[in-house]
Order: C-alpha cells, then structure tokens, then sequence
C-alpha cells in the first residue's frame, strides 16, 4: 500500500490521462445526446462527499462554458424535495466507486422515467455504469484508500471537459477557447508539486498552532467555496480534526459571532473580485482570536500560506493545500492511515452496496 501522499502526488499525473484522451473517453457521450443536444436547457448533478464538492467546485465554470443552467443536489434532495423534473435538463451522477446507494437510486429513478442521464465513475463495469443511459470513465483508479484526493481533483476535471466537449457542439466554444482552457487545466496541474512544498514548509514553521487547534473553518469564494467543503472533508477524514467549509459571505453572517481561540481559521485567496474581503477576514481572525491564516494571494502576514495561482482554474490548485496539510496532521499525530477504519459502520448504516441489487 503506497503512502497517502504519493497518492496526493499522482493527481497531476491522472488529471493529464484525463485531458489526453478526452476526445476518446468523452465520444459515447457525445453520441448518446446526438439530436438531443440542441434541447437540453440545464445541467442537474446529483451526488454525495466529494463527488458533490467536486461539481460544486466546477459549476460556476460549467455554466459559464456551457450557458446552461446548472443545478448541484444530494441524492436524498433529488428523489425526496426537489420533485419537480426539468425533461430538457441532462442529470449527471458523479459516483468514483460507482456503488453510492441514493445516488445509485437516484440514477435508476432518473432512467425509468426516461430522463437523459450519464453516471460518471472510475468502473465503467461497476453497477452505475452499468445502469445508466451513457458512462463517463473518470479514468482516476481504483484509490487504495477511503478518503478521496485522486478521485476529487479527477472529479473537476472530468465535469470541465464535458462542459467543454458540449460548448463545442452548441457552438458556445470555439476551437481557440478550448485550447486555451485546456492550457490553464494543464497549468493548475503543473503547479501542484510547488504548492505541495510550500504547504510542507509551511505546517513545518506553523506546526505548534495548526495542531493545537481543535478545529478547523475554511473559507472560499465560488469555485473555492466546493475547496472549502472538500478542505474540511479531507481534514476531518485524514487530519482527524473536525472542520467545516463556508462560502466567504455566507460564513460571515452568524459563524464569526462563534470564533475562539481553539478555531483556526483558513481563508482562501485567488487573488480576485473578494481579495480585500478575505484579507480582512484573516487579519480579524488573526488580532482578535490569534488563529488563522490567508492561504493564496496577498498575504497578511509571514505566516500566511502565500502563493500566486498559476491558472483561471483555482480550484483545481488549491485542493493541494489541504490534502497536503491533512497528511501532515495525520503524521504528526502518528495516525496510521494504512489501517482499517476503525468504526465499523454496518451494522448501523450503509453509504456504498457492492451488490447487484440495492
């Protein structure tokens, strides 16, 4: 069993396989919608962990490649609250195991209704693939362990190349466009093993604070706000810390009025629209609870995780950071992340099935 972070450092190598042979692994898609792609008004994702942050960290960019219209759910909001079905939408089902059970009902509902659906997997044997109305391989392996970093990072990317595989067929691509795209995809993938030695030397100069905190609060704006909810998944799972991701805005109305000195806040920055928002966030966490960092752009402070994003597509680099920095808090704590999880989760719920029947 290879070490988490050499995982971690195959991201770059996975996201380039998936962009080489696009063409190819996106061409049964392609042929699936055929006539129907001139009425398609809306883009519906269904999925759960890391398959929804993934897509909640695309949608922004999916909308503004595709004009359409993109809605992100749960499974649970799909089949039970949101009941009223677009018939011109195409649902996507994001699943990397392919063995997700409500989005795997989710999917099959979707089917018998007649729906245009594409469950998009790691297996295209799994049972989803096997399910649904077109497979989408995301082409990311079978990750040897639970907690997702590989599959996340494969997750955007496979969901902006479909976006872009469908702007060039309504026309609301050019040839150029993709190119340059693809270019700033391949961008966010080359800066990952620099951000990957930052993150390291700065947990190493951070390290007293960053693990005497007994929680983590990370916050991000449009596409990083899925890196802020996936940030916090990974620090839960891997870190063993518990954590909560926001959206810039929204966790600033109620969430500061419960900030403490044992809550290390971790603001991101792409350097953008929200800069001084998220400057000011950090320097208010910092002089008021002494916790936090600005992690990015235009540091605060000599503390601050401070880089440049290399690409348009942020959020396919900042997830480095807290993979990486979830593995340094594993290690430092001495978990051993080789072993079996130590709940034993059956007896009392079930979130994948490997069965054929659900």
């Amino acid at each position: 069993m290879l070490p988490l972070i050499q995982w971690i450092e195959r991201v770059p190598e996975k996201g380039r396989l998936l962009i080489k042979t696009r063409k190819q692994n996106l061409q049964p898609l392609l042929d699936y919608l055929k006539d129907q792609l001139e009425t398609i008004n809306e883009l519906v994702y269904v999925g759960s962990g890391s398959s929804f942050n993934s897509v909640m960290s695309a949608k922004g960019w999916i909308e503004q490649i595709t004009r359409l219209k993109v809605s992100v759910m749960t499974p649970n909001e799909y089949l039970y609250d949101r009941t009223v079905r677009n018939p011109k939408a195409l649902t996507i089902f994001p699943s990397q195991s392919g063995t997700s059970v409500t989005t795997r009902k989710a999917l099959q509902f979707a089917q018998q209704q007649g729906l245009l659906n594409v469950a998009v997997t790691q297996n295209p044997q799994q049972y989803m693939s096997q399910e649904c109305g077109v497979h989408v391989d995301m082409m990311c392996a079978d990750e040897e362990y639970k907690m997702r970093t590989v599959g996340y990072v494969s997750g955007i990317l496979i969901q902006l190349l479909i976006a872009v595989e469908i702007g060039l067929k309504k026309g609301t691509v050019t040839p150029e466009q993709e190119e340059k795209w693809i270019g700033q995809m391949e961008a966010a993938l080359a800066s990952w093993p620099e951000i990957e030695e930052k993150t390291k030397t700065w947990f190493k100069n951070n390290q007293n604070q960053l693990l005497g905190s007994s929680m983590f609060a990370v916050y991000g704006i449009d596409g990083l706000w899925g890196v802020a909810l996936e940030g916090a998944l990974k620090l839960i799972e891997i870190g063993k810390t518990m954590a909560i991701g926001y959206e810039l805005e929204e966790g600033m109305h109620g969430p500061t009025l419960g900030f403490h000195p044992q809550l290390c806040v971790l603001v991101m920055n792409d350097g953008g629209r929200e800069t001084e928002r998220a400057r000011g966030l950090a320097r208010f966490v910092k002089c008021e609870f002494g916790n936090g960092f600005l992690i990015g752009a235009n540091p605060v402070d000599e503390t601050d995780l401070a880089w440049t994003p290399q690409s348009e597509f942020p959020a396919l680099e900042f997830p480095c950071v807290f993979q990486v920095l979830s593995w340094c808090l594993a290690q430092a704590k001495d978990v051993d992340l080789t072993l079996p999880i130590a709940q034993n989760e059956k007896p009392y719920f079930q979130t994948h099935q490997y069965t054929e029947k659900l």
